[in-house]
Protein backbone atom coordinates (compact mmCIF):
# COMPACT_ATOMS: atom_id res chain seq x y z
CA UNK A 1 0.00 0.00 0.00
CA UNK A 2 1.12 3.60 -0.50
CA UNK A 3 0.69 6.68 1.63
CA UNK A 4 0.14 10.24 0.42
CA UNK A 5 3.47 11.85 -0.32
CA UNK A 6 5.15 8.56 -1.21
CA UNK A 7 6.64 7.79 -4.59
CA UNK A 8 3.73 5.85 -6.02
CA UNK A 9 4.14 7.68 -9.33
CA UNK A 10 7.47 5.84 -9.61
CA UNK A 11 6.01 2.53 -8.52
CA UNK A 12 7.82 2.87 -5.16
CA UNK A 13 6.56 3.00 -1.58
CA UNK A 14 9.67 4.86 -0.32
CA UNK A 15 12.78 6.53 -1.67
CA UNK A 16 15.23 3.67 -2.27
CA UNK A 17 18.55 5.53 -2.45
CA UNK A 18 19.79 5.85 1.14
CA UNK A 19 23.46 6.36 1.96
CA UNK A 20 22.86 5.01 5.46
CA UNK A 21 20.79 1.79 5.27
CA UNK A 22 17.63 1.34 7.31
CA UNK A 23 17.94 -2.03 9.03
CA UNK A 24 14.21 -2.65 8.72
CA UNK A 25 14.53 -2.84 4.94
CA UNK A 26 17.77 -4.85 4.71
CA UNK A 27 15.94 -8.14 4.19
CA UNK A 28 17.22 -8.77 0.67
CA UNK A 29 20.25 -8.21 -1.54
CA UNK A 30 19.38 -7.07 -5.06
CA UNK A 31 21.18 -8.41 -8.10
CA UNK A 32 24.41 -9.53 -6.40
CA UNK A 33 23.71 -13.23 -6.67
CA UNK A 34 27.24 -14.38 -5.90
CA UNK A 35 27.40 -12.24 -2.75
CA UNK A 36 24.01 -13.52 -1.61
CA UNK A 37 25.09 -17.11 -2.20
CA UNK A 38 28.33 -16.55 -0.28
CA UNK A 39 26.44 -15.07 2.69
CA UNK A 40 23.99 -17.98 2.79
CA UNK A 41 26.77 -20.57 2.46
CA UNK A 42 28.71 -18.90 5.26
CA UNK A 43 25.70 -18.87 7.58
CA UNK A 44 24.87 -22.50 6.78
CA UNK A 45 28.44 -23.40 7.73
CA UNK A 46 28.44 -21.39 10.94
CA UNK A 47 25.06 -22.79 11.99
CA UNK A 48 26.38 -26.37 11.90
CA UNK A 49 29.82 -26.19 13.48
CA UNK A 50 31.31 -24.98 16.75
CA UNK A 51 34.89 -23.64 16.24
CA UNK A 52 35.29 -19.88 16.41
CA UNK A 53 36.15 -17.91 13.28
CA UNK A 54 37.35 -14.52 12.04
CA UNK A 55 36.00 -12.85 8.90
CA UNK A 56 37.06 -9.66 7.11
CA UNK A 57 34.43 -7.58 5.29
CA UNK A 58 35.89 -4.91 3.04
CA UNK A 59 34.18 -2.56 0.62
CA UNK A 60 34.52 0.96 -0.70
CA UNK A 61 32.41 3.65 0.95
CA UNK A 62 28.84 3.41 -0.33
CA UNK A 63 29.27 -0.04 -1.87
CA UNK A 64 26.69 -1.63 0.44
CA UNK A 65 28.89 -3.06 3.18
CA UNK A 66 26.63 -2.15 6.11
CA UNK A 67 23.52 -3.21 4.17
CA UNK A 68 25.20 -6.60 3.65
CA UNK A 69 25.92 -6.91 7.38
CA UNK A 70 22.28 -6.13 8.21
CA UNK A 71 21.18 -8.70 5.63
CA UNK A 72 23.54 -11.21 7.24
CA UNK A 73 21.89 -10.52 10.61
CA UNK A 74 18.41 -10.94 9.11
CA UNK A 75 19.24 -14.29 7.51
CA UNK A 76 20.95 -15.47 10.72
CA UNK A 77 17.70 -14.86 12.60
CA UNK A 78 15.84 -16.92 9.99
CA UNK A 79 18.31 -19.80 10.26
CA UNK A 80 18.04 -19.73 14.07
CA UNK A 81 14.32 -20.53 13.81
CA UNK A 82 15.28 -24.07 12.76
CA UNK A 83 15.84 -26.09 15.93
CA UNK A 84 18.35 -28.36 14.22
CA UNK A 85 20.78 -25.45 13.76
CA UNK A 86 22.99 -23.68 16.24
CA UNK A 87 21.42 -20.65 17.85
CA UNK A 88 22.94 -17.58 16.18
CA UNK A 89 23.09 -14.41 18.26
CA UNK A 90 24.11 -11.42 16.14
CA UNK A 91 25.64 -8.33 17.73
CA UNK A 92 26.10 -5.36 15.41
CA UNK A 93 28.17 -2.42 16.58
CA UNK A 94 30.36 0.27 15.10
CA UNK A 95 33.96 0.88 16.06
CA UNK A 96 33.37 3.80 18.44
CA UNK A 97 34.62 7.22 17.48
CA UNK A 98 37.23 8.39 19.94
CA UNK A 99 38.00 4.85 21.12
CA UNK A 100 41.19 4.56 23.17
CA UNK A 101 41.08 1.02 24.52
CA UNK A 102 39.49 -2.38 24.07
CA UNK A 103 37.08 -1.44 26.86
CA UNK A 104 35.43 1.02 24.46
CA UNK A 105 34.79 -1.84 22.01
CA UNK A 106 33.57 -4.08 24.83
CA UNK A 107 30.92 -1.48 25.72
CA UNK A 108 29.54 -1.48 22.17
CA UNK A 109 29.41 -5.29 22.22
CA UNK A 110 27.37 -5.49 25.43
CA UNK A 111 25.05 -2.67 24.33
CA UNK A 112 24.39 -4.60 21.12
CA UNK A 113 23.65 -7.84 23.01
CA UNK A 114 20.08 -8.02 24.26
CA UNK A 115 20.23 -8.34 28.04
CA UNK A 116 16.99 -10.36 27.99
CA UNK A 117 18.88 -13.05 26.08
CA UNK A 118 21.45 -13.18 28.88
CA UNK A 119 18.75 -13.28 31.57
CA UNK A 120 16.92 -16.09 29.76
CA UNK A 121 20.19 -18.01 29.36
CA UNK A 122 20.98 -17.63 33.06
CA UNK A 123 17.52 -18.93 33.95
CA UNK A 124 17.89 -21.86 31.54
CA UNK A 125 21.20 -23.04 32.99
CA UNK A 126 19.98 -22.61 36.55
CA UNK A 127 18.05 -25.85 36.13
CA UNK A 128 20.47 -27.71 33.86
CA UNK A 129 22.93 -30.46 34.76
CA UNK A 130 25.81 -28.08 33.96
CA UNK A 131 24.72 -25.51 36.52
CA UNK A 132 27.48 -26.21 39.04
CA UNK A 133 30.22 -26.24 36.41
CA UNK A 134 29.02 -23.02 34.82
CA UNK A 135 28.58 -21.29 38.17
CA UNK A 136 32.16 -22.14 39.08
CA UNK A 137 33.35 -20.82 35.72
CA UNK A 138 31.37 -17.63 36.17
CA UNK A 139 32.79 -17.16 39.64
CA UNK A 140 36.30 -17.75 38.32
CA UNK A 141 35.81 -15.29 35.46
CA UNK A 142 34.22 -12.69 37.72
CA UNK A 143 32.28 -13.08 40.97
CA UNK A 144 30.67 -9.76 40.12
CA UNK A 145 29.38 -11.14 36.81
CA UNK A 146 27.62 -13.99 38.56
CA UNK A 147 26.04 -11.50 40.97
CA UNK A 148 25.04 -9.12 38.17
CA UNK A 149 23.29 -11.89 36.21
CA UNK A 150 21.46 -13.01 39.34
CA UNK A 151 20.24 -9.45 39.94
CA UNK A 152 19.22 -9.06 36.30
CA UNK A 153 16.98 -12.11 36.70
CA UNK A 154 15.59 -11.69 40.22
CA UNK A 155 16.14 -8.06 41.26
CA UNK A 156 13.86 -5.06 41.35
CA UNK A 157 13.74 -3.01 38.14
CA UNK A 158 16.07 -0.32 39.50
CA UNK A 159 18.60 -2.92 40.63
CA UNK A 160 18.34 -4.66 37.26
CA UNK A 161 19.21 -1.36 35.59
CA UNK A 162 22.28 -0.92 37.81
CA UNK A 163 23.42 -4.48 37.05
CA UNK A 164 22.98 -3.84 33.33
CA UNK A 165 24.96 -0.61 33.58
CA UNK A 166 27.74 -2.47 35.39
CA UNK A 167 27.85 -5.06 32.62
CA UNK A 168 28.13 -2.22 30.10
CA UNK A 169 31.06 -0.76 32.07
CA UNK A 170 29.21 2.52 32.63
CA UNK A 171 31.01 5.00 34.79
CA UNK A 172 28.67 5.04 37.80
CA UNK A 173 30.00 5.67 41.32
CA UNK A 174 31.22 2.40 42.81
CA UNK A 175 28.80 2.94 45.72
CA UNK A 176 25.88 2.37 43.30
CA UNK A 177 27.23 -1.03 42.27
CA UNK A 178 28.00 -2.05 45.84
CA UNK A 179 24.35 -1.51 46.76
CA UNK A 180 23.55 -4.64 44.73
CA UNK A 181 26.55 -6.66 45.89
CA UNK A 182 29.01 -5.84 43.09
CA UNK A 183 32.48 -5.01 44.40
CA UNK A 184 34.29 -3.29 41.51
CA UNK A 185 33.82 -1.80 38.06
CA UNK A 186 34.86 -3.39 34.78
CA UNK A 187 37.90 -1.25 34.10
CA UNK A 188 40.56 -3.33 32.32
CA UNK A 189 40.94 -5.26 29.08
CA UNK A 190 41.60 -8.45 31.04
CA UNK A 191 38.32 -8.16 32.95
CA UNK A 192 36.34 -7.37 29.80
CA UNK A 193 37.89 -10.33 27.99
CA UNK A 194 37.08 -12.75 30.82
CA UNK A 195 33.51 -11.51 31.02
CA UNK A 196 32.93 -11.76 27.27
CA UNK A 197 34.26 -15.33 27.23
CA UNK A 198 32.05 -16.24 30.20
CA UNK A 199 28.96 -14.75 28.54
CA UNK A 200 29.57 -16.72 25.35
CA UNK A 201 30.03 -19.91 27.37
CA UNK A 202 26.80 -19.14 29.22
CA UNK A 203 24.91 -18.81 25.93
CA UNK A 204 26.41 -22.07 24.61
CA UNK A 205 25.42 -24.03 27.72
CA UNK A 206 21.93 -22.50 27.69
CA UNK A 207 21.42 -23.42 24.02
CA UNK A 208 22.47 -27.02 24.59
CA UNK A 209 20.36 -27.24 27.73
CA UNK A 210 17.31 -26.22 25.69
CA UNK A 211 17.97 -28.93 23.10
CA UNK A 212 19.92 -26.98 20.47
CA UNK A 213 23.19 -28.45 19.11
CA UNK A 214 25.13 -25.33 20.05
CA UNK A 215 25.34 -21.56 19.89
CA UNK A 216 27.37 -18.92 18.09
CA UNK A 217 27.74 -15.23 18.87
CA UNK A 218 28.43 -13.27 15.68
CA UNK A 219 29.98 -9.89 16.46
CA UNK A 220 29.69 -7.62 13.43
CA UNK A 221 32.17 -4.84 14.19
CA UNK A 222 31.63 -2.20 11.51
CA UNK A 223 33.74 0.85 10.56
CA UNK A 224 36.93 -0.81 11.76
CA UNK A 225 39.01 1.59 9.66
CA UNK A 226 38.50 4.12 12.48
CA UNK A 227 41.29 2.33 14.33
CA UNK A 228 43.69 4.34 12.15
CA UNK A 229 42.93 7.39 14.31
CA UNK A 230 43.45 5.64 17.65
CA UNK A 231 47.23 5.98 17.80
CA UNK A 232 49.91 3.33 18.07
CA UNK A 233 49.40 2.55 21.76
CA UNK A 234 45.63 2.27 21.48
CA UNK A 235 45.88 0.23 18.29
CA UNK A 236 48.11 -2.33 19.94
CA UNK A 237 45.89 -2.49 23.03
CA UNK A 238 42.66 -2.90 21.06
CA UNK A 239 44.07 -5.56 18.77
CA UNK A 240 45.54 -7.38 21.77
CA UNK A 241 42.12 -7.32 23.43
CA UNK A 242 40.41 -8.77 20.37
CA UNK A 243 43.16 -11.37 20.08
CA UNK A 244 42.81 -12.36 23.74
CA UNK A 245 39.02 -12.54 23.48
CA UNK A 246 39.21 -14.77 20.43
CA UNK A 247 41.77 -17.04 22.12
CA UNK A 248 39.54 -17.29 25.19
CA UNK A 249 36.64 -18.50 23.02
CA UNK A 250 37.75 -21.55 21.03
CA UNK A 251 34.09 -22.24 20.24
CA UNK A 252 30.99 -20.17 19.67
CA UNK A 253 32.42 -16.81 18.52
CA UNK A 254 32.57 -15.36 15.02
CA UNK A 255 34.32 -12.03 14.77
CA UNK A 256 33.49 -9.95 11.69
CA UNK A 257 35.82 -6.98 11.14
CA UNK A 258 34.21 -4.72 8.57
CA UNK A 259 35.96 -1.71 7.09
CA UNK A 260 35.92 0.78 4.24
CA UNK A 261 38.96 1.74 2.22
CA UNK A 262 40.16 3.25 -1.02
CA UNK A 263 40.29 0.94 -4.03
CA UNK A 264 43.70 -0.64 -4.49
CA UNK A 265 44.85 -3.08 -7.12
CA UNK A 266 45.12 -6.67 -5.83
CA UNK A 267 45.36 -5.69 -2.16
CA UNK A 268 43.38 -4.68 0.89
CA UNK A 269 43.73 -1.19 2.40
CA UNK A 270 46.69 -0.87 4.77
Amino acid sequence: STMPGNFDHLGLTRWPFSIVPDREFCVFVADRRQLRAEVLDLLANLSRRDPSSIHLFWAWFGAGKTHCLYYLAYKAAEITKQASNNTLHVVYSEFPKGARSFLDLYRTFVIGLDTEILADAFLEVSTSKDTDRLRKELMTASPDLSRALHVMVTGESQDQLIATRWLRADNLPISEFRKIGISQKISTTEEATRIMAALIDLLIVAARSSGRPGCRVMWLLDEYQRIEKVGARGLDEINAGLHSTFNACPNGLSLFLSFSGKPQVNSLPG
